[in-house]
């Protein structure tokens, strides 16, 4: 695949390869949407021409470790991505609050603030190319709509940098569980599987006051591409309410994606 104007890019790979990526005591290994520094960068300095996701795509091409040193004798490894929607962003202060938080003993956290930095920065449901990246997965995807509507999923399934670089991540760490946060609906979605993955969702749900609701499967989703592809594990989707979430809603949601994580 070409990337276009990849080669501009390898200044930024070295400035973001060097920032910090995992690193805290505990065992929680922080993926800090390793665009972070770049973003600042670019927007300094090339916003209006390049895309933040073509540095994260040359990162993935340049052979960026996603398994970075450290203990990684944990034996369950657990997932959690704060935003995938840049207009549904409310996740990702319960994944920096999970980053300062040790994880329960024979878990490594894995912490992705934001899978969709352009679309957070533009405040837009989909990426800088305009796709849903929550369409964009391989599992049963098709084209749900045409370029310039909210859910357009894609020339292909993985066409978009962002859905690469996150199954590059899954099946690397290939999780126990994952968990994926969008707003707004205010729920925990029963998003079947196996006794465990139902139970696993009904715990959350009442540790943290949602209802627990069945979301009918849409195609190309995150959480139906993991759990066909990964047999025994479980991702499910949190749907939190809209707006921004209170300190004391935050610390609730934080405890409970940490009482799940613990090994049962």
């Amino acid at each position: 695949m070409t990337i276009p104007g990849a080669a501009a890019l390898f200044p930024f790979v070295v400035l973001v390869s060097a920032a910090p990526i995992a690193l805290t005591s505990g065992g929680t290994r922080i993926l800090r949407s390793y665009t972070r520094i770049a973003w600042f960068w670019l927007r300094k300095m090339m916003y209006h021409v390049l895309p933040l996701t073509f540095v994260m795509l040359a990162l993935w091409y340049a052979g960026f470790s996603l398994a970075p040193a450290g203990d990684t004798g944990a034996p369950r490894k657990v997932l959690v991505v704060g935003s995938i929607h840049g207009d549904e962003t409310a996740g990702i202060a319960i994944a920096r609050r999970l980053e300062r938080r040790r994880p329960p003993g024979g878990t490594e956290l894995w912490v992705v603030r934001d899978l969709n930095p352009d679309g957070s920065a533009r405040h837009t449901r989909q990426n800088a190319r305009g796709v849903d990246l929550n369409r964009n997965f391989p599992r049963r995807w098709r084209q749900t709509a045409r370029r310039g509507n909210p859910e357009y999923s894609g020339t292909n399934p993985l066409s978009e940098p962002e859905t690469q670089v996150a199954r590059k991540l899954i099946r690397q760490l290939h999780p126990a569980l994952t968990i994926w946060f969008h707003q707004p609906l205010a729920l925990v979605d029963r998003s079947g599987g196996g006794v465990n993955d139902v139970r696993i969702q009904r715990r959350f749900a009442a540790l943290t006051g949602l209802p627990l609701r069945r979301i009918p499967p849409l195609p190309g989703t995150a959480t139906r591409w993991q759990n066909f592809t990964f047999p025994g594990t479980s991702a499910f989707v949190v749907e939190l309410p809209p707006g921004k979430l209170a300190r004391a809603r935050v610390a609730r949601l934080t405890r409970a994606v940490l009482e799940v994580a613990a090994p049962s």
